[in-house]
């Protein structure tokens, strides 16, 4: 019976095998990633044997040097996803916070919506770039009223969507999913909002006496609020939170 695949040779302990089929009428290069999933590598049409060696090889070497990155379908969405409910069960953020986190990911998920949902592996530099100045301002269709709508973000809301853009692809990084991080490369800046922020002023000491001098005298639905922000110093949002 004739051997179907001729001059089998194994690359090495543990490195797979790189032998020809005489049946594919090709090199093939067989071996196991670091997930210990078999892999196989064919030569392409056209491809002459030495670049398919020189590919070999650098499967081999990155094996070797801890740089293989193997396959997976991890997107930027399940990622950050991963990344809120892990903090969430560990206690390293609460409920508020929690929730925050996933509106910010809610909201991250229409600016990104062209490869959020793609494997990350396969996320370009132009397809992050792109998606830039969705952070700043965005437009889509409001449900309720079927009608074209465009919002401009705060500054706040830019920081707070390229804070987890950025943390999505560092963790990729990090965990061997991609072989670089893209929200290092240098044409990747963060945009800064078009609002005009207004410009706010402190009272002055004098303006504090007279401003508590008159809520002691009347009766107003912020007075408490107010009062107590003076006393304080505590911001209105903070003090009218409500604790279970």
């Amino acid at each position: 019976m004739e051997r179907k695949n001729k001059k089998t040779k194994s690359v090495g302990n543990g490195e797979g095998s790189l032998y020809y089929s005489e049946k594919s009428k090709c090199w093939i290069f067989q071996y196991h990633d670091t997930n210990g999933k078999r892999q196989t590598m064919k030569q392409k049409k056209k491809e002459s044997t030495k670049d398919f060696k020189a590919k070999v090889t650098e499967v081999k070497n990155s094996l070797n040097n801890g740089t293989y990155i193997s396959k997976s379908n991890e997107s930027l969405y399940s990622i950050l996803n991963n990344y809120i409910e892990n903090n969430y069960k560990t206690g390293i953020i609460g409920a508020r916070t929690y929730k925050r986190n996933n509106d910010t990911l809610k909201l991250l998920k229409k600016c990104c919506k062209d490869f959020i949902d793609k494997p990350i592996q396969n996320v370009s530099l132009n397809e992050v770039k792109k998606a830039l100045p969705n952070l700043l301002e965005l437009e889509y269709i409001d449900p309720k009223t079927n009608k074209n709508v465009s919002k401009i973000y705060s500054q706040n809301v830019i920081d707070k969507l390229y804070m987890f853009l950025n943390k999505g692809f560092k963790i990729a990084f990090s965990e061997r999913i991609t072989n670089y991080n893209i929200m290092d490369n240098e044409s990747i800046k963060k945009p800064k909002s078009k609002k005009v922020m207004a410009k706010v002023e402190a009272l002055t000491v004098a303006e504090q006496k007279q401003l508590i001098t008159i809520l002691e005298k009347i009766e107003h639905k912020y007075k408490h609020i107010i009062l107590l922000a003076l006393y304080t110093g505590m911001r209105i949002r903070r003090n009218t939170c409500t604790y279970s």
